[in-house]
């Protein structure tokens, strides 16, 4: 069954909470336990809160919300055959 969720931005705090992030004073997300530590997108860009798309089901993969990072997840969830269950922001 596919399942999507999908959540505005009023919804993305409760998110980044979820998974224990918070956003530092530069506006980027960061390990709410280690503040010093910056989240990274796959390829080891850091976001900022502006920037955040979502995360991918299965794992703490964070997304930009440009279009190059997002056609680069599509590209290889087509790869692996997945392209169901991404949490990601409207």
């Amino acid at each position: 069954m596919k399942v999507d969720l999908v959540f505005d931005s009023s919804a993305r705090d409760f998110v980044l909470e979820t998974f224990g992030k918070a956003v530092d004073t530069d506006g980027y997300l960061v390990e709410r336990a280690n503040p010093g530590q910056r989240v990274l997108t796959r390829d080891g860009q850091e976001i900022r809160l502006e920037e955040f798309a979502g995360v991918v089901k299965g794992s703490e993969i964070y997304l930009k919300s440009d279009l190059l990072s997002l056609i680069d997840l599509c590209d290889a969830l087509q790869r692996k055959g997945r392209t169901d269950g991404l949490a990601r922001q409207a």
